[in-house]
């Protein structure tokens, strides 16, 4: 008996080691959309939007090119496509702004607080992104995007 509960008990191990976790991956865009106004860009750290223009998510107002009214959303790169995202809901408590963000089977949930430094505010937060049953979350910096990069 005790054979048996040892044989599977290694044999869910092996199953559970051999499970890969999918993790959802922001690629990197190096401009802001076309596709939108961008006020304020997140990525993994100031230093990398400011320096190598490193951006991930993108927020602001989605152009709606006559289609109909123009939207809040927020832009990310997955597989090498840009995933637009519609503004669903937004709150600020106690100095945390969060909001939320759905389309293209994404959702998407920014948390961030802005911060002063030297030269200006940045955003200091965490995002999660969900597609399924598959979530990721990132830790990230931002700013306005007063460059228009």
């Amino acid at each position: 008996m005790q054979a048996h509960v040892f044989k599977a008990s290694m044999m869910m191990l092996f199953i559970l080691a051999s499970c890969k976790q999918r993790d959802i991956v922001i690629d990197v865009a190096r401009q802001s959309s076309d596709l939108m106004n961008c006020t304020k860009i997140f990525g993994y750290s100031v230093k990398k939007l400011e320096e190598e223009n490193e951006i991930l998510i993108q927020t602001g107002i989605f152009y709606a090119n006559g289609d109909g009214e123009d939207k809040p959303a927020a832009i990310m790169k997955v597989n090498n496509t840009d995933r637009v995202l519609y503004l669903i809901t937004e709150k600020a408590i106690s100095g945390e702004k969060t909001e939320v963000y759905e389309g293209d089977g994404y959702c998407l949930s920014l948390r961030y607080i802005e911060r002063l430094k030297a030269n200006g505010i940045y955003f200091d937060g965490r995002c999660r992104i969900r597609k399924g049953i598959t979530i990721s979350e990132y830790k990230i910096e931002g700013q306005p995007n007063i460059h228009n990069y």
